[in-house]
């Protein structure tokens, strides 16, 4: 399909209604590619959606290049004009994935409540969807489980990427190989404080995705 993501996502948040009212948006923005082209794709459809944003990062304590990545994360809200927030956990690195997830949800929900945010957003796309929907199965879901994943959940939850698959989403930030340059809005201009010379380099991407 060659018609721009940004519309794509526009036309889909107004077809399934994940953002009904107006208000903030609070974006989980982890630094991985994919949250990065979240952050920039919703930059670009906000106005169009009235809606506000700001940018969220919760630091887990837990790998040594941490703090860096969350220098990076609130640089970005910075140059998108947008309010950054921040949460430090210090899990440790014998934390498990559960305790990450359960302690980075519980941080994003304080932040959402301390900002007067209506609406906390990731970074899911369709690919989370698939392998959410294929774990179940193999965990011998009923019928139930297999709807997988919602646009929208309790408390203003929204992914509004998961219509979307990884490629299309990675299509819009080169994270893998750029820098911050790479973000369309910035290139267009749609944000003050354009790209300077000194503009912090995204992290480079191991593995997985992060959300």
């Amino acid at each position: 399909m060659n018609t721009d993501l940004a519309t794509r996502l526009r036309d889909h948040a107004r077809d399934a209604a994940l953002f009904p009212e107006p208000g903030r948006v609070l974006l989980a923005v982890s630094g991985g590619p994919d949250s990065l082209a979240m952050l920039d794709l919703m930059v670009r459809v906000a106005p169009e959606l009235e809606i506000q944003l700001a940018v969220a990062h919760v630091d887990h304590g837990i790998a040594d290049e941490s703090p860096d990545v969350a220098e990076h994360v609130l640089g970005l809200a910075v140059r998108y004009n947008l309010p950054g927030y921040l949460v430090t956990l210090k899990l440790g690195r014998t934390a498990s994935e559960t305790a990450a997830r359960s302690g980075r949800y519980a941080a994003l929900r304080s932040m959402q409540q301390r900002t007067g945010s209506r609406y906390l957003a990731t970074a899911h796309h369709a690919d989370d969807q698939i392998e959410t929907i294929l774990l179940r199965i193999f965990r011998g879901t009923g019928v139930a489980g297999l709807a997988g994943i919602p646009d929208t959940g309790p408390g203003g939850l929204v992914r509004p990427l998961l219509p979307f698959v990884v490629c299309d989403v990675l299509q819009r930030c080169d994270c893998f190989h750029g820098t911050v340059r790479d973000l369309p809005a910035l290139q267009e201009g749609r944000v003050g404080g354009l790209v300077g010379s000194h503009a912090p380099a995204a992290p480079p991407a191991h593995g997985s995705c992060q959300r």
